[in-house]
């Protein structure tokens, strides 16, 4: 996914030569494994080890009480160690849950069930009982009652998947699931217990909403299946006097271009203009056998924006956000070390498919640390169909910065796809 989401911004890369994406921010790490920081819990809760401890030693708990995250979430992964000291006392972990008493931390959600006689059930604390009864049976076979036992849970949608030391308990869909909430640890009322949480791993799979949101406008784009390659005349102008070229293009069935000019050409550095335009576009066009469904989440609750929802991909791409409008991406963000740049698509165009191509397009760069603009470009491209094929017929590139604006046409005519 992380390369196919690389080329709709690959054109701007090759501007970009030498820069370095930033680091993700982990200020929204899940448990740090060092202290609570991002948790709420009464005085029953530590860290030890880098493991979460509940402990109501000596005298027990009056009510069932929870750590419970600051944070909501939506669609997740969460993989943990659990060990019930002495195999005695009652716990759980609530998913998608809402506090109710704010003194007490009682809570209100779905659990997936910690306790002898209900470990990998799903049961609704204050939301109406069991939801889903563990087989007892699949359980007592893989169970260690006084040591560690791996534990999983998965929420997409209202789809949610416990196991059990690798034993699947519930894969399910539960049409009362909340469609987000937070996540939080629990220590059951009465007599003395003792819960340990560790090796804790969690994975924000975002929402499902905003995923499908951009795995839709992918699918959305005009691509070549089955690309042969082909050659084609090219005519490459400049805006000085006397800046063209001319001469013969070809692309390999894998999207490599390669231009040679003729001997009459009086701008031969044109060529080295035009190669990466061109490599750049039909890079765009060419399949990816990546997975499309890369977790996403919503950037903003703004659903009036004129290009569309704020979707933010939740994995290996930092500094980066789409806005998608009918299944198109309107706007690409991207943060770099030293620069960061938008594209804003002015016009996208349907060829005989209903898939939409790049006509008319702006690159807007800026400083990463001033802000100020350094660098504006404008793009439009028109293309031919031949064969099966949507093959690039003009670029034009106009790029405008400080006290200076220069021009870069490509011009494509004759194609014929190679055999």
């Amino acid at each position: 996914m992380r390369h196919l989401l690389g080329r709709i911004v690959a054109i701007v890369f090759l501007s970009l030569a030498g820069s370095t994406a930033l680091a993700a921010d982990d200020k929204d790490v899940f448990f740090n494994g060092k202290n609570l920081d991002g948790w709420e819990g009464l005085q029953f809760w530590s860290v030890k080890d880098g493991a979460i401890v509940g402990d109501t030693s000596p005298d027990g708990a009056k009510h069932n009480t929870f750590l419970c995250s600051n944070k909501k979430y939506k669609d997740f992964e969460l993989k943990f160690q659990v060990r019930l000291k002495g195999g005695t006392g009652n716990s759980g972990v609530q998913i998608r849950s809402e506090i109710l008493d704010k003194g007490k931390l009682t809570v209100k959600g779905p659990q997936a069930d910690i306790a002898l006689g209900y470990w990998g059930s799903l049961y609704g604390e204050n939301f109406g009982g069991m939801m889903k009864e563990a087989d007892k049976d699949a359980v007592a076979k893989v169970l260690k009652k006084d040591d560690f036992n791996d534990y999983y849970i998965k929420c997409v949608d209202k789809h949610v998947t416990i196991k059990l030391n690798g034993t699947t308990t519930v894969d399910d869909d539960f049409d009362k699931m909340p469609d987000e909430g937070i996540i939080a640890w629990q220590i059951h009322q009465g007599g003395a217990m003792e819960v340990t949480f560790k090796n804790i791993e969690f994975k924000d799979l975002g929402d499902s909403a905003a995923t499908k949101l951009l795995a839709d406008a992918i699918a959305a784009r005009a691509t070549w299946k089955d690309f042969p390659g082909f050659v084609a005349d090219v005519e490459i102008t400049g805006q000085g006097q006397g800046h063209l070229a001319r001469g013969k293009v070809q692309v390999n069935e894998k999207g490599k271009v390669d231009i040679q000019l003729d001997d009459t050409s009086a701008a031969p550095e044109l060529a080295d203009s035009a190669k990466p335009l061109l490599a750049s576009l039909v890079g765009h066009r060419l399949p990816s056998s990546s997975d499309q469904k890369t977790p996403c989440k919503f950037g903003d609750e703004n659903l009036l924006h004129p290009q569309g929802r704020l979707v933010v991909p939740m994995e290996d791409e930092p500094g980066s956000s789409y806005r998608i409008q009918d299944r198109q991406i309107l706007v690409v963000n991207r943060k770099m070390k030293e620069t960061t740049f938008t594209i804003t698509v002015l016009e996208n165009r349907l060829n005989e498919e209903k898939l939409y191509l790049p006509a008319s397009y702006v690159v807007n760069f800026w400083d990463a640390k001033t802000d100020a603009l350094t660098r504006s470009q404008s793009f439009h491209h028109t293309w031919v169909r031949v064969g099966k094929f949507d093959l690039p017929e003009t670029i034009d590139r106009v790029t405008a910065s400080t006290g200076k604006q220069e021009s870069l046409r490509v011009k494509l005519s004759n194609h014929k796809l190679a055999r």
